[in-house]
């Protein structure tokens, strides 16, 4: 399925306002925000997912699924998205370890470490 017509612009829209609450949710900062201004950087977000996945529905509700995730989890991203340290572009070419926490990066290190040390053990 591709994103086109009514079912677009419905898609589209669900996006944004998912978008919106990840930027919203437990933001330190919020009260610094307009919902007007959340909404503006949401809608270059998604404007920039759409734009990168050629319409195909399922790339981009996963790609849009992944950033309000990570945006919601990881307030440091979050606030550089905010103050737009970090441009929709920029952001919507991080991979998953890059849009990890600190901490879930660390976690992943240490199981890869330990992976690595399991394995030339055998």
């Amino acid at each position: 399925p591709s994103l086109n017509g009514m079912a677009s612009a419905s898609a589209r829209a669900s996006a944004v306002d998912k978008l919106v609450r990840a930027l919203e949710h437990h933001n330190p900062h919020i009260e610094h925000y307009a919902r007007s201004y959340l909404r503006h950087i949401a809608a270059l977000v998604e404007g920039e997912v759409f734009a990168g996945r050629g319409g195909a529905l399922a790339p981009y509700r996963e790609r849009i699924r992944s950033l309000a995730f990570n945006l919601g989890r990881n307030q440091h991203l979050q606030a550089a998205v905010c103050r737009r340290a970090l441009r929709a572009p920029e952001l919507c070419a991080m991979s998953a370890l890059e849009l990890a926490t600190d901490e879930e990066r660390a976690q992943r290190k240490l199981a890869a470490a330990e992976h690595v040390r399991r394995a030339t053990r055998n």
